[in-house]
Order: structure tokens, then C-alpha cells, then sequence
């Protein structure tokens, strides 16, 4: 409330009581003073008040030569200044003055004069104010209490222990000596009273008068003479009747204790009911934090309970759902969308009820009733890049959990970073909600004095996370007064112009111990943990948990289902990225750029070759293998920062219990979308440049899930990570053992000797997706172009003839020649297994017998067998070279091979220039003749680099097939991790 006035404005209300009462003024002189004495003892100070009174005896004597005329024009002109400058409290608070000053007149004179009465009317017609209000102000003053208004009682204040009243509602106050009479007047938010009665009564702190009428304002209380007091927010509460149901919430004996630190909080208890509004005041690190988290049940404590309509919450989220808001300290906004649009996807999830009708209804009330009506269409924009105010924000936010009408709301320092203004128009804000019926817990810092009087109840935790008061705020003071056996200080007198400051309470909680001189000591005179001790005497535990009045209120919300969700958390991502116009610049444009520079490097021709021959372009498995680096950059760099930037918004709607695989499905479907349209500029513009033929659609479908699978490590780094840097500064981690270990750059028979497998491809390198893309891209390249996919089987054929020819069988005959010319214990292991591989080679071959024992004779027999094997090989060499050259010339002859195959990738492939055609591994032959047309014997699909097939038990699987369905599977398997990790950590799943 402004409690600030002009000069000429005071001087205006000084001669308007004067004007007044003119006629009357030499019989009742004192009586005016006295009623003018007592309007400004309201609001302005002491030395003001006397100077503005002389001021008015001074008007009196020369007012004494005004006619009636001259004195009703000046009324009218001074009640035009008085609309425009004084604002609606006050301008009841003076017709209630003038009014009563009237009747009182009335009362002592047995009669009013006509000129009084006539200048009185002048003030109720012109003074600029709810005119109902008037007619029951007057009815109200006249103690005609059964004319007032239809849509209230009055409240009456007493003891009604042993009767009751009629046509009232009673709030019940044992031992209360007299009646308070009171009634709401709604367009000002105040009360007006009547005391009847003997006691001694204060309206804040200051002295009123019996059969007087007053106003009680917000923040307002009225004691007696017995400590008893009426609180504004009692009677708000009572002059209600649109609380239908009442919501309770209690917490006995919170504790959490964290064993790192031993901070926390320790032994809470309190007890809240709809309408009220509650402070939870403290130091940085008394542990406010950690209480919210458990309130509202984003944490479990240790120990204790929290009890919502007395029915104890044992699952931390049973009813969190529906009845539970939380509206947390930072921004949770979509700051791309408008303010519309996040208010519309936020209700959509919780409210799917509604049609669209209703829907659009309700966003347009909410929209208006916080004052967001004018600015819906504009972004909401980063903290750094404002486009909305720090206030708009804050009353976007609370909207978003208000629009869910729930029945407890916490909010976690709302003033925090406001001006002054916006910081209280923000409390109006939580105070009108919880007007309505809810339950408002607000974790605030320091508030000011307007703001500290619209609380209602009052909850302090002193360091260490030791509670020490819950109450009334005005009575906090006067509480640890009385404890510290302090007297009354001159602050005191601030509660009558509804000035107080919090810090007088927290002076008073860390009130210093004096040395020997009277100087402060740094000890305090009561710790901590004994004002916890007092806290704990005073705030009886064991009646929150007796009582048992309130039944459970039921909640019609619906939230969204599935496919609602899905599609709610789809479009709020797109809507996000498509109204960032240089994300689209870098999504539409970046990929076929990039490809366009790359490519442009890696076109190459022969040295004093013009025109350009994909055949003969020694850069082509450089291409391939840029092209799996980029697809995974993208992957990642899409994904990277997906989660993490809806953090904050999925900690706000931890509450609604949303599916995690709703959540995760949108942010799949959208980076599935991206990374196909880059990967798909990727290749077009590159396949174009390179004039790699016929096999587009494979190149997409490869680094597309490529991409996919790369975006889903970025999901994980996203979901895990706690910082925005430190999740770019991560992705050159994931990223240089893509290059290193895809095959491309590290021969993997070349690698240290300790960390790899001579037969197959290291495991480490298995856990590679560009070993995987680079292989399938190389073997799709080299074996299903439209030349060599022909012959590829054939060319399989000849491949293993010719390994078994001329080095196999001869490896044989030279360890069986070993065998005979030295010792023969040392070569018999290495000949038996060279004898066993004779089985598990895929080409035809005599029926070797393999036998139990070896000796002189039986290595001359074998050697003879042998060059027997070799001369029907040669047959079957002869017979594969002609059926590859009659599939050549019946099927290929009109296909220019130059133009699907390269020359460079078939050497890396084939190993062409590769000098060494098989190892010995534990006296086991490997084979390494010609890689690209050899199938590995494993049944399980481990296999070396470059195989054309895999083997899944008997069925041989393409390469690049296989290793595209073996990324799917670890794609999904990281999904599913993925996916429990959000549902743990922010859908508050079991």
C-alpha cells in the first residue's frame, strides 16, 4: 500500500473536515479535533499531525465568511483532487470518519444541520467509490447489520461458548470480554469493525475506542488486553464461503540430514489451511532449499510426516499430482515460444479434460487475470536477451502451475531479482490465489514491509536448519521479546502506519551477549538450538497429529495421455527450434555446405589427368570415411543439449507424473527428423560430386541410423551432464576415438600387439558405431555396387580357392616337411590344428581325414595327400576364373566398371598391397589374403574388418545390414537407459 501523500492533499482533507462541519464546528470544536486527530494518527507522523491540526483551526476562521454556495464549490473541487490523489482505501477510510463524525453529531445535538447534511451529500455522491459499499458502510454504522449485503454475513468476535448467534458468523475466541462486529468490504480488501465491550483493545498497537468504526486492513491486528488477538487473515478466512473444500497440509517432525555436510533440516513442523499464505524465512543455507524439496515431494526426508487433508503421504507423490504446485526459483520456460505457447503446451499436458474450447477459454482468463494479455504473442527470450520483463516472467511461471488449480502451492523466491514494485505486485499475485482457496508457501529472503504484512503465517529456520517460530509474522517479534526479556522498542509504533521490517526479527534471533563494557560479543544470548527447544514447547506436535476434521477434497484434472503428451512435448520442441532462425540456418544449410568444402578437397584426378574418374579417385574411402564422422557430429551435436536444456522445466513438472517414454520418444522422433535432413544433404551433394552411383538410398539409410545412434549418446551426455560446457567440452572425447578406432586411420593388425586380436576386430573397437558405419559404408561401396555385386559370391569362391592353393595347403606341406626334418614334438601341435582348419575352410575340398596320431609315415602319406588336394584345387580355380569371366561378359559387359568401382577402396579392402597372406596365432593360421571376400567361421557374427557377410548361425547376413541392425540394438539399449534414468530422476516413477 502507498502510504506516501502530498502536501496539498493533506491540506485538502484538512479543509474538507473543516468545510464539513462548518455550521457545527462551535458546538463540537474538541469532537472535530478529536475525529481529525484520529484520521491522520493513521498516516502521517506525530509532528505532521499537529502541524496539519493548526493548520485546520487556522482554516476554521476563515472559513467563518464563506456562504453555502462558496462552500459546497470548494467541497466539489477538493473531492476532485481527492480522487485523483488518494487512492481507495483511504478514501473509505475518510467517508468512514466523516460518517460516523455525522452521526455522532446527530446523537449529541438531537439533530444535524441542513447545511452539514447537504455538504455530507455532496461527498457521497462525488467521492469516487463502490457506491453498494457506501449503503452498507451507513447500514453498517447505524447497526442496521440485517440490510447489509446479501452475499455476506457479518463476522462477530467473542466467546460463543454458551450461546449462539443468528444471522452471523462467529469466530470463536475463548474468554474474549465484548463483541467485535466486522464486515468485509471487498473492492478495498479491508474490514470494517465495531468493538462493543470494556477491554482494553489495539489496532495496531494503537488504542481504539468502544462503539467507534475502524478499518482493518490487510496485514492488520487487533489485540486486547489479554494477548489475544484477531488477525486479518482469520476473518479474510471466515467472511469466505467460496472454500466448498478445505485443503489441510501438515508436516510433523521433518528431518533430512545430508551425511556429507550434516546440514539439512531438522524436526519441521507447521500446519497450513486453504486461503492461507505462509513465509518460510532463513539465512543462505539454514536449509530452506532442502525443506521445498521435501514439501513438495521432489525428495524424501529422513524422518517424520507430511500429512495432506490428515491422510498421511507415504508414497512421496500420491497426491502431488493434482494437488501440488511448484513453482521453482529459475526460470522453467520455453524462452523460443511466446508466452502463449508456453502456457497452452504446460496446460495441454495436465489439463486434457478440457476441449478446445474450454481450453482456449481458460488461457485467455489466465492470460488476463496476470496481466500477460497484451504480451502473449511475444517470446519469452533468455534472462541475458530480455524481451519480456524479470515480473512478466515470474507471473508466467506462476500461471503455468496456477492454470493446474492446485490446492498447495509452493514458490520458490519470487521476488528474486525484482525491482521493488514487481516484487510486490508478485506477493498481490500469490496472495489473491490463495484468496481463492489454495494453500501459497513462499521461500523468501528479506521481504519488504508491504510485502511481510500480506502473510499470513510465518515460518523461520535459523542456521543449522533448526526451526524456531511458526506463526503470525506480526507476532514474531513480540515472541522472541519476551524470550530474551526485551521491552518494546520504538519500532513498534511503525505497526500503526502498517510499517514493519523483518530484519527487527532476525536482530532480535542473532541478539548479541554483552562483555563486562556493554559491548556486543560474537556468542549469541540464545543459540540455535535453543530457540529450536522453545520452538518445540510452543508448537505442540501431538494436537496436529490428534486432530482429524478435514476430509479428503476431491480433483477433477486429467492429465494428458500418451500420445497427448507426446505430442504436446513434439510440437514444444519444434515450435522452439523453428523460431530460432539460426539454428534453421545451420540445420537447412550447414550439412550441404559442409559437404560442398569437403567434397570439393576430396574430387581428386591422376597427376596430369584432367578429367575426373571415380575409378581412379584415391580419395574415395577418405570420403566414406568423412562421411561417418560427420554423420556422427551431427547426431551428437543435435542431441547434445536436448535434455539439458528442458531441465529446469522437467523439475517443474516432476509433479504431474508424466511418462518418460512420451518425453523421450518427441526428443527421438525430432533429432531422428534433423539428422535425416542433414545426412540426407550430406550425401546428396556429396554422391553428386563424387558420382558415386546407384547406391544414394543405402549412404542415407546408413548415416542416418549412424546419426541416430550417435544422438543417442548425446541424449545420454545430456541427461547426465550438469553444464552446458561441460557437455560441448565432452563431445571431442566421444568423438576422437570415432576416428581413431573406426578402422580408417589405425590398422587394427598394426595396433599395439596387447591390445588387439589378430582373427577379428578388437572388442574396444566393437564398441565403436563408426567401426560399424565406416565398414558398412566400405563393403556397401566395393561389394554391392552394380558391378562387383554380381560376382561377389563367385568372386568369394575364387578368392577361397586360390587362399587354399597357394597358402594354405602349402602352409601344411612346409610344417609337414618341418615335422620330418627336425624335431618332431616342437611342429605336431601347430600341424593337428592346421589339420582341423581343413574343415572350416568355405571352398570345395577333397575329404581330408584327420589322424589320432602323428608319425614319420603319416606325414609322407599326408604331404603325398596333399599335392593330390592342390591338383584338383587347380582344376577348381580354372572352373571359378571362368564362371567370374562368363558372369563379366554375359551380365557386365554393358556396365562400366569405372564408374560404380574404385581402385583405391579394393586395395584397402583386399588388402591388395598387403605382402602378408596369413599369421600363426598359438600355432592357429589366420587368414589375411583378401579380407573383403573372406567370412569368418564364427557363428555369432564377430568377424575381421571388411568381411562381406557376417554369420548368424548358419544364415550369412550382408556386412552392412548386419552392422546397421547391430547399431539399432545398441541404440535401443542405451534408449532403455536412458529412459530409466528420466523416469528416477525427473518423472518420479517407480
Amino acid at each position: 500500500m502507498n502510504n506516501y501523500f502530498k502536501i496539498n492533499t493533506l491540506n485538502s482533507i484538512v479543509e474538507l473536515f473543516g468545510l464539513v462541519f462548518l455550521k457545527d464546528h462551535t458546538l463540537n470544536k474538541n469532537l472535530n479535533y478529536n475525529y481529525l486527530e484520529s484520521f491522520l494518527s493513521n498516516i502521517v507522523s506525530q509532528r505532521q499531525k499537529y502541524s496539519l491540526i493548526d493548520y485546520y483551526k487556522e482554516l476554521i476562521l476563515d472559513f467563518q465568511t464563506f456562504n453555502d454556495e462558496k462552500i459546497q464549490n470548494r467541497i466539489l473541487e477538493i473531492l476532485d483532487m481527492i480522487n485523483k490523489n488518494l487512492n481507495s482505501y483511504y478514501k473509505y477510510q475518510l467517508y468512514l470518519i466523516l460518517s460516523e463524525r455525522l452521526i455522532n453529531i446527530g446523537k449529541k445535538n438531537n439533530q444535524v444541520s441542513e447545511s452539514c447534511n447537504k455538504n455530507f451529500l455532496l461527498i457521497k455522491e462525488n467521492l469516487q467509490v463502490n457506491k453498494s459499499d457506501i449503503e452498507n458502510i451507513n447500514h453498517f454504522l447505524n447497526e442496521d447489520y440485517e440490510l447489509l449485503s446479501y452475499t455476506q454475513l457479518p463476522i462477530v468476535v467473542g466467546d460463543f461458548s454458551n450461546y449462539k448467534l443468528s444471522n452471523f458468523k462467529m469466530l470463536q475466541i475463548n474468554d474474549f470480554k465484548g463483541k467485535l462486529f466486522v464486515f468485509y468490504l471487498k473492492s478495498i480488501q479491508a474490514f470494517i469493525f465495531k468493538y462493543n465491550g470494556n477491554d482494553k483493545l489495539l489496532l495496531n498497537k494503537q488504542l481504539i475506542f468502544s462503539k467507534v468504526t475502524y478499518l482493518l486492513g490487510i496485514g492488520g491486528l487487533i489485540e486486547n488486553s489479554s494477548y489475544q488477538t484477531v488477525f486479518f487473515g482469520d476473518l479474510y478466512r471466515k467472511a469466505q464461503t467460496k472454500f466448498t473444500e478445505i485443503t489441510t497440509f501438515k508436516a510433523i517432525n521433518i528431518q533430512k540430514i545430508f551425511p556429507e555436510t550434516k546440514q539439512g533440516i531438522r524436526e519441521v513442523s507447521f500446519e497450513l489451511e486453504s486461503g492461507q499464505m505462509a513465509a518460510v524465512l532463513g539465512g543462505s543455507g539454514s536449509g530452506k532449499t532442502t525443506l521445498f524439496n521435501i514439501l513438495c515431494g521432489v525428495s524424501k526426508p529422513d524422518k517424520g510426516q507430511i500429512l495432506i487433508n490428515n491422510e498421511v503421504i507415504t508414497d512421496s507423490f500420491k497426491f502431488n499430482k493434482n494437488l501440488v504446485g511448484y513453482v521453482p526459483q529459475e526460470d522453467s520456460l520455453i524462452e523460443e515460444l511466446t508466452v502463449y505457447q508456453n502456457l497452452k503446451y504446460c496446460t495441454e499436458l495436465n489439463r486434457s479434460e478440457l476441449n478446445k474450447q474450454e481450453l482456449k477459454q481458460l488461457l485467455s482468463e489466465t492470460l488476463l487475470n496476470f496481466g500477460l494479455e497484451d504480451i502473449k504473442n511475444l517470446k519469452v527470450g533468455s534472462i541475458i536477451s530480455k524481451v519480456i520483463s524479470g515480473g512478466q516472467r515470474k507471473r508466467l511461471n506462476i500461471a503455468i502451475e496456477i492454470i493446474r488449480n492446485p490446492k498447495i502451492l509452493f514458490v520458490d523466491e519470487p521476488t528474486s531479482g525484482l525491482s521493488s514494485s514487481d516484487a510486490l505486485l508478485i506477493i498481490k499475485l500469490l496472495k489473491k490465489i490463495s484468496e481463492n482457496g489454495s494453500i501459497v508457501v513462499i521461500n523468501i529472503h528479506q521481504p519488504s514491509s508491504d510485502i511481510f504484512r500480506l502473510f499470513d503465517r510465518l515460518l523461520i529456520i535459523d542456521t543449522g536448519g533448526f526451526p524456531i517460530y511458526f506463526g503470525n509474522p506480526f507476532l514474531a517479534s513480540s515472541y522472541f521479546k519476551n524470550q530474551l526479556d526485551i521491552a518494546d522498542s520504538i519500532e513498534e509504533d511503525f505497526y500503526k502506519y502498517n510499517q514493519y521490517n523483518p530484519k527487527y526479527i532476525f536482530d532480535l534471533i542473532t541478539y548479541s551477549k554483552k562483555d563486562e563494557e556493554g559491548n556486543s560479543m560474537q556468542q549469541r544470548e540464545i543459540s540455535n538450538k535453543e530457540w529450536h527447544s522453545q520452538y518445540k514447547k510452543n508448537y505442540r506436535v501431538d494436537l496436529l497429529i490428534e486432530e482429524n476434521k478435514i476430509v479428503k477434497s476431491g480433483i477433477s484434472n486429467k492429465t494428458a495421455n500418451f500420445a497427448k503428451q507426446f505430442s504436446v512435448f513434439f510440437k514444444r520442441s519444434i515450435l522452439s527450434r523453428v523460431s530460432d532462425s539460426q539454428y534453421l540456418f545451420f540445420l537447412l544449410l550447414g550439412s550441404p555446405l559442409l559437404s560442398l568444402v569437403t567434397n570439393f578437397f576430396i574430387r581428386s584426378t591422376k597427376l596430369g589427368v584432367k578429367d575426373y574418374s571415380f575409378y581412379n579417385n584415391e580419395n574415395i574411402p577418405v570420403f566414406i570415411f568423412i562421411n561417418v564422422i560427420i554423420a556422427l557430429f551431427f547426431g551428437l551435436i543435435t542431441s547434445a543439449n536436448e535434455i539439458h536444456r528442458d531441465k529446469k522445466l522437467l523439475k517443474r513438472e516432476q509433479l504431474l507424473q508424466l511418462n518418460p517414454y512420451a518425453y523421450l520418444n518427441s526428443k527421438l522422433v525430432i533429432v531422428s527428423i534433423i539428422t535425416f535432413i542433414q545426412v540426407s544433404s550430406l550425401v546428396l551433394v556429396g554422391n553428386y560430386i563424387q558420382e558415386v552411383m546407384g547406391l544414394t538410398f543405402q549412404y542415407i539409410v546408413i548415416l542416418w541410423i549412424t546419426a541416430i545412434s550417435a544422438a543417442m549418446i548425446g541424449l545420454v551426455i545430456s541427461a547426465k551432464l550438469k553444464s552446458t560446457l561441460s557437455i560441448y567440452i565432452s563431445i571431442p572425447f566421444i568423438l576422437i576415438p570415432q576416428i581413431l578406432l573406426a578402422g580408417a586411420i589405425l590398422d587394427f593388425d598394426k595396433i599395439n600387439s596387447t591390445l588387439t586380436s589378430k582373427k577379428h576386430v578388437p572388442f574396444y573397437s566393437n564398441l565403436i558405431f563408426s567401426r560399424w558405419s565406416y565398414e558398412a559404408l566400405a563393403t556397401l561401396q566395393y561389394g554391392n555396387n552394380k558391378y562387383n555385386k554380381e560376382i561377389l559370391n563367385a568372386s568369394i569362391d575364387r578368392s577361397n580357392i586360390i587362399y587354399m592353393y597357394n597358402f594354405f595347403l602349402p602352409a601344411i606341406e612346409t610344417e609337414l616337411y618341418n615335422y620330418l626334418d627336425t624335431n618332431p614334438s616342437v611342429s605336431s601341435n601347430r600341424i593337428f590344428s592346421l589339420f582341423k582348419q581343413t574343415q572350416n575352410i568355405s571352398a570345395p575340398t577333397y575329404h581330408f581325414i584327420i589322424p589320432d596320431t602323428l608319425n614319420q609315415s603319416i606325414a609322407e602319406e599326408k604331404i603325398i595327400e596333399i599335392s593330390n588336394i592342390k591338383n584338383l584345387l587347380r582344376d577348381k580355380m580354372r572352373i571359378a576364373e571362368k564362371q567370374v569371366d562368363n558372369i563379366v561378359k554375359n551380365k557386365l559387359e554393358s556396365i562400366n566398371k569405372t564408374k560404380y568401382c574404385n581402385a583405391k577402396l579394393s586395395d584397402i579392402v583386399l588388402k591388395s598391397n598387403q605382402y602378408v597372406n596369413y599369421i600363426y596365432i598359438n600355432d592357429h593360421l589366420i587368414r589375411k589374403f583378401q579380407p573383403g571376400l573372406y567370412i569368418s567361421n564364427s557363428k555369432f557374427g564377430n568377424s575381421h574388418l571388411y568381411a562381406p557377410y557376417k554369420r548368424i548361425g548358419n544364415y550369412n547376413c550382408t556386412t552392412w545390414v548386419y552392422n546397421m541392425f547391430f547399431l539399432i540394438f545398441i541404440s535401443i539399449v542405451i534408449y532403455f537407459y536412458i529412459a530409466t534414468f528420466l523416469k528416477r530422476k525427473y518423472f518420479n516413477s517407480k
